[in-house]
């Protein structure tokens, strides 16, 4: 029996030219995914809230299908679920993302959704609804014959199903409607609070394409000039790496490009609060990476984003896209509280040897400390 279980449905026309209507046209992928064993406990609990025919009905949106989507993700948080996501506009994958046509849109679903199921759980069933687009299913499938490889140990299987019959799907093609309309700017105020709770639990991933600036859907107070600044640039610097590096990513940054989508998800929908290290591991772990340490996440991910430009905020709390100028005091308070404290020893130490060697010990006479050595110089007595 195969270790996870997801059900999977689109929402929109893959098409490009397809955009009448609404701001955005966009095409959205969604999967829930959960363990094999827990799959029959969330069928239990959707049951009831996704018996009634206005549940997964009102693709374009209406106040009761609002409200059944609401009911359904507060219902989610009972759940040990995780719901995961590609929302795609249309008009600006034509003029910037690169995906000019119906083919380019499907394929390029087809590899992120690959990438988010099958790479990081190889021993997945995955089941689509059986009413749905033959061109979606098909599309898929054919996706899969290509880059997976079996093996004894794993299996990866995809189904149809019909949705009369099963709970769950009718909850996939429910959400896969309302994260297409929260995106378009079509939800209800409702909607989108328990789109963000939903967020904040740790349970929702969505990446976007192509990645753009997109202020947060709310901040606290009024912002001043140099928040405006700090969350422009920081916005416009994640979404620029993002769109760099998707689709042609090692395994080795892999884990930045799943970490930065997070942050970039959270800081548009969640609280505008710190997601902690532990919450972003879960995800990472949702994704694949099983075994990363807490000293490995911080090397060769946050330190690696940081590298590439990417402004991140950090803090005891955890990590965060920053949004205020605030935000961007926590990490220069960070440094300061962590940095000037081990440069300050490391001098002392310097000294005291330098001096009890009557100076047959070097003060960092090597090329390879001379950054170091001009720091410590400038620090002064």
């Amino acid at each position: 029996m195969p270790t996870f279980t997801a059900f999977i449905d689109e929402s929109g026309d893959t098409r490009p030219e397809a955009l009448a209507g609404g701001p955005a046209a966009y095409y959205v992928v969604l999967a829930i995914v959960c363990e094999t064993g827990q799959a029959e406990r969330l069928a239990v609990l959707a049951q009831p809230w996704m018996s009634d025919p206005a549940a997964h009905a009102g693709v374009d949106g209406d106040a009761r299908s609002d409200d059944q989507a609401v009911h359904a993700l507060q219902h989610l948080l009972d759940a040990d679920v995780q719901v995961k996501a590609l929302a795609v506009d249309k008009r600006e994958a034509m003029a910037s993302g690169g995906l000019a046509h119906e083919r380019d849109v499907a394929a390029f679903a087809n590899g992120v959704l690959y990438q988010s199921l099958v790479t990081p759980t190889a021993d997945i069933a995955m089941f689509v609804e059986r009413e749905g687009r033959v061109a979606f299913r098909d599309g898929f499938r054919a996706y899969l014959d290509e880059h997976h490889i079996p093996d004894l140990f794993s299996t990866c299987t995809l189904e149809p199903v019909d949705s009369a019959g099963s709970a769950p799907m009718r909850l996939a093609s429910l959400l896969a409607d309302m994260v297409r309309r929260v995106y378009e700017g079509r939800a209800s105020p409702s909607l989108m609070a328990a789109f963000g709770t939903l967020a904040d639990a740790s349970a929702l991933s969505v990446d976007e394409w192509p990645p753009r600036y997109v202020p947060p859907v709310s901040t606290a107070g009024q912002p001043s000039p140099l928040d405006e600044v700090v969350l422009r640039v920081a916005m416009q610097g994640a979404a620029a790496v993002v769109a760099d590096k998707h689709g042609r990513f090692s395994d080795e940054s892999r884990a930045q490009l799943v970490t930065l989508n997070y942050l970039l998800f959270r800081a548009r929908f969640g609280r505008a609060g710190y997601v902690s290290m532990s919450e972003i591991l879960k995800h990472l772990k949702g994704q694949g990476y099983p075994e990363l340490s807490e000293h490995h996440f911080k090397s060769e991910v946050i330190a690696k984003l940081r590298d590439r430009g990417v402004l991140l905020a950090s803090s005891n709390r955890g990590y965060k896209i920053p949004q205020t100028y605030r935000d961007y005091l926590d990490f220069v308070d960070l440094v300061n509280g962590q940095t000037l404290p081990l440069l300050e020893r490391l001098r002392l130490a310097q000294r005291s040897l330098h001096k009890a060697s009557g100076g047959g010990i070097p003060s960092f006479e090597d090329p390879a400390y001379d950054k170091l050595a001009r720091v410590l110089d400038a620090l002064g007595d």
